[in-house]
């Protein structure tokens, strides 16, 4: 009798063992079970190097965006050429027929030469020769450390203001272009002025006055470089 009982607990655990491993060789899929538990538990924080380089690159990336404003804000200040505003060339014409600004007086455009390269040496520009006009004055003024040498001349009882600056460092405002003789001048009237702008053998010119801008186009092609 014991016999027999041993005889069949030992097939129930056989027949039991072969179940089971029959059982371990079948796949099962546990996709439903996991996003069921990602709905249900939080999101999982990073650890490690990958968290930590995530603020260092936003540091980096903010130091480059200054730089560049940086480098940008350096360029349009200091290099490159300087826009002649019509109203500030009023405005600096005004202050040098009233006296506001400290000008030389001088009697000609080879004295008025020897002064300005007296007052800032090389970086004055050459001054060309103006037939038929008076010369009175000269001074140096600094644009955006751009140099620009002024001569006050007079033609007929009236005031001119000559400005001459090196072509590389003024550019001249958009406004209308007239030629005569094969050369070409920009002008521009602003606040009961006439302006007159030029280039030639590398210097930039401007004539201004209350004398129409015929006259100022016409003294202007009389300039000798």
């Amino acid at each position: 009798m014991a016999d027999e009982q041993d005889n069949l607990h030992r097939e129930l655990e056989d027949a039991t063992a072969a179940r089971l491993g029959r059982l371990r060789t079948l796949p099962v899929d546990t996709s439903s079970l996991e996003a069921a538990l990602r709905q249900q538990l939080p999101p999982r924080r990073q650890f490690g190097p990958l968290r930590i380089f995530r603020p260092l690159t936003a540091i980096a990336a903010s130091i480059a965006l200054v730089l560049a404003i940086a480098a940008a804000v350096l360029i349009g200040t200091s290099g490159g050429e300087v826009l002649a505003s019509p109203t500030q060339m009023a405005q600096l014409h005004r202050d040098i027929v009233s006296n506001t600004l400290a000008v030389t007086k001088v009697n000609s455009i080879d004295e008025a030469g020897k002064v300005l390269s007296a007052q800032s040496g090389s970086q004055s520009p050459q001054l060309p020769d103006a037939p038929e006009a008076h010369v009175m004055a000269c001074c140096m003024k600094s644009i955006r450390n751009k140099k620009m040498a002024c001569v006050l001349l007079q033609s007929a009882g009236t005031p001119i203001t000559m400005s001459v600056a090196r072509s590389e460092d003024i550019k001249t405002p958009t406004c209308t272009a007239v030629t005569r003789n094969g050369e070409m001048y920009h002008v521009q009237a602003t606040d009961g002025l006439n302006m007159v702008m030029t280039e030639r053998a590398g210097r930039w010119v401007c004539l201004m006055s209350e004398l129409p801008q015929d006259q100022l186009i016409n003294l202007a092609s009389r300039l000798r470089f």
